[in-house]
């Protein structure tokens, strides 16, 4: 019943943007501020209506200016009388452009800096009216007012576009990697292959391991405070992240060099279930030879007490270069506070093994701080 309900709004609005409803002017009184471009109207006629408006793109939430531009909105437009010039619907608002005492909202919004001019969605406007808003938008660029005081704040549409470009890499690399995917067991033998041509690991490949735990991590992280942090709201899924860490890990024999990244995943279930996360340390090896097969432990002395976590979720990996292996392993918050306050700490890989200075210390403890 809700789907049929669903379409049937579809279908209403369609039918009605292609009527003369559609270039209507609805009056009212703004009642509530949405968003930096949404309000809702209280109508003369036909009660609440949520309102679009139309030509404008605002800052998304996670950028500065968001709440500015709601707030510059509600200045200009809460508790007035306004008249909507309805050019089109969607089944959950109304849009088109918003006038107060005959002065164009989103013009005024772009002229003050709190939006863009949405050119990509200029569709069906006059070529007059749209030289205006590019002007207004050119003044504003020109004082630097609201979102042109930031160099190279980045308009929502070209977020979006971004977000949509990560979002097919890291499938496509997941794609790769299941078809590439090879386990082997302890009595497979190591194949010598040719050496590795200098390539390099990647934050991908890297984050691509710690989704094999089952969760899918959000595509749209970002570098805050020295870490990378996401979260995709349909998913209820967060990941917090330290950058690779590449370090020669030694043993008797000589020395292997290793990716190493600690990752904080956490699924918001529902209120009766809580958060659900999990600490994960990630590491990648690439050599001509299986390093990891028989022996894989994670051991951390820490002010020489002995934690052993031990061993990985193992992913092999084989081409005409040589092996990759990706190790995970599930830790302890408890134990990862331990390493975050230690003077000394030594971390052991299987037979390799090294100590740590502070920097790994100091982003473990920045990301048991953003995990509370």
């Amino acid at each position: 019943m809700k789907n049929i309900k669903l379409l049937f709004s579809i279908v209403l609005s369609l039918l009605l943007a292609n009527t003369a409803f559609a270039q209507s002017t609805i009056g009212g009184q703004v009642t509530e501020i949405v968003d930096g471009k949404t309000v809702v109207i209280e109508t003369y006629a036909n009660g609440k209506i949520t309102a679009e408006l139309q030509y404008i793109e605002v800052p998304e939430a996670e950028q500065p200016f968001h709440q500015i531009a709601r707030e510059h909105l509600g200045v200009l437009v809460l508790n007035q009388k306004v008249e909507l010039k309805a050019r089109g619907f969607t089944p959950t608002r109304t849009v088109g452009q918003l006038f107060v005492k005959g002065v164009d909202v989103g013009q005024q919004m772009i002229r003050d800096g709190a939006a863009w001019y949405a050119v990509l969605e200029k569709s069906g406007q006059d070529a007059t009216q749209s030289g205006i808003y590019q002007s207004n938008e050119a003044q504003a660029k020109s004082e630097k007012r609201g979102v042109w005081s930031i160099a190279d704040l980045k308009p929502p549409w070209q977020i979006r576009a971004e977000a949509e470009e990560n979002r097919r890499r890291v499938e496509q690399i997941a794609q790769e990697a299941e078809a590439a995917k090879m386990t082997t067991s302890a009595e497979d033998a190591p194949v010598r292959r040719k050496p590795f041509a200098g390539r390099q690991l990647n934050n991908e490949s890297q984050l691509l391991a710690a989704s094999d735990t089952s969760l899918k991590l959000p595509p749209n992280l970002k570098m805050v405070g020295g870490l990378m942090v996401g979260y995709e709201s349909s998913l209820k899924l967060g990941v917090v992240a330290t950058p690779l860490m590449k370090a020669d890990f030694a043993d008797k024999d000589g020395k292997q060099a290793l990716a190493v990244q600690i990752v904080y995943l956490y699924y918001d279930a529902n209120e009766s279930k809580g958060r659900q996360s999990v600490y994960l340390v990630c590491v990648d090896s690439e050599s001509l030879d299986f390093k990891f097969l028989k022996y894989n432990d994670l051991i951390v002395t820490a002010d020489n007490q002995k934690i052993v976590i031990g061993k990985a979720k193992r992913i092999a990996r084989q081409n005409d270069y040589g092996v990759k292996e990706g190790l995970i392993y599930e830790v302890k918050k408890s134990v990862f506070t331990k390493i975050a306050n230690a003077q000394k700490l030594e971390i052991k890989v299987g037979n390799y093994s090294r100590n740590l200075n502070g920097e790994l210390q100091t982003m473990l403890y920045n990301l048991l701080q953003t995990s509370l």
